[in-house]
């Protein structure tokens, strides 16, 4: 699975637990302390929540701490071997 597709996937799954708990993204941001676009971006995969986040949102949107920590870091690392990529060929 490339990047983006692992941003929206993990995006996807963060709405389909709002929506499942039939709250709105103003409800979940008001839980979270963050602003409602903020939950929009990172339920489009355009952004991710900090690590320091994860067990506050976990427990919000009623998810597993583990497999949700897993794919966020998960992405990380993508990101990280891209940018290192990018650096390499700049070097060259």
């Amino acid at each position: 699975m490339n990047l983006e597709n692992m941003e929206k996937d993990f995006g996807r799954s963060l709405r389909n637990a709002r929506v499942g708990m039939k709250k709105s993204k103003e409800e979940m941001a008001e839980r979270l302390g963050v602003d409602p676009s903020i939950v929009g971006r990172w339920e489009s995969g355009t952004s991710l929540p900090p690590l320091a986040r994860a067990k506050k949102i976990t427990q919000a949107c009623g998810l597993n701490e583990e497999e949700f920590i897993q794919k966020l870091q998960g992405i990380l690392v993508e990101r990280e071997k891209i940018k290192s990529a990018r650096r390499s060929m700049r070097k060259r």
